[in-house]
């Protein structure tokens, strides 16, 4: 069964993807694409980092090489700087996307020391983006910037042919279907030197392996694995 996808995302893969692959992998590429998450907005003041991604993922959200329908997400991640918050199991806050205010309650992750909550709203390319926790929090409010936001930079659409040219992707196709899951994602790698954040184009086949690269708001490849 084919994918339902949104018709700003079909015309810029098929744009970019029917020089020289042909309509075959244009086509299964659309069909098994498990997430892309094209927004990365960052900001921070004395007492925390703030991060908002968003784009569209598979739902269920599970690498298993078979992509689901994909539907809109945000999500909006908040990392102490200090242990002021350590007694909080929960954050409320709002954030405020070109104008318009959301409130959402960020829950405390159980595995490191951070908040975060979702938006089930699908977010193009925001102007601006401002976060606001609660008073006892200390936080206050956060500017968010996006991380790629210069002249030259890279979009998703263009990472994703960098990185399957790079990989490979049509080793990959089979009978005109794609044996594998694609992702299309910002990241951020504060280990490596320079800009730390990075297009991340993966496949994940049927017998579970991955293969990735990074690929840099200039479209370099850094690394390939």
């Amino acid at each position: 069964m084919k994918k339902t996808i949104p018709i700003f995302i079909f015309c810029g893969i098929c744009i970019l993807l029917c020089s020289g692959c042909g309509f075959n992998l244009q086509q299964a590429v659309l069909n098994n694409l498990a997430e892309a998450r094209y927004n990365l907005y960052h900001g921070s003041n004395n007492n925390a980092d703030v991060s908002f991604y968003s784009g569209l993922r598979e739902e269920p959200y599970v690498m298993n090489w078979v992509a689901g329908k994909l539907v809109p997400y945000a999500v909006i991640k908040v990392v102490p700087k200090n242990r002021n918050f350590m007694g909080l199991d929960q954050m409320q806050s709002t954030i405020e996307i070109d104008g318009q205010k959301y409130d959402i309650l960020l829950e405390r992750n159980p595995f490191e020391y951070s908040f975060a909550g979702d938006l089930e709203k699908l977010f193009e390319s925001p102007h601006s983006v401002g976060f606001i926790a609660e008073s006892i929090s200390g936080i206050n409010k956060v500017e968010l910037k996006s991380v790629f936001n210069q002249e030259g930079d890279i979009n998703w659409e263009q990472a994703l042919k960098i990185g399957l040219t790079q990989l490979g992707g049509e080793k990959f196709l089979k009978n005109k279907k794609m044996q594998c899951e694609i992702y299309v994602k910002i990241i951020c790698d504060e280990s490596i030197k320079g800009s730390h954040h990075f297009w991340y184009v993966s496949i994940v086949t049927k017998e579970g392996k991955a293969t990735f690269c990074l690929i840099d708001k200039s479209g370099n490849i850094t690394i390939s694995k």
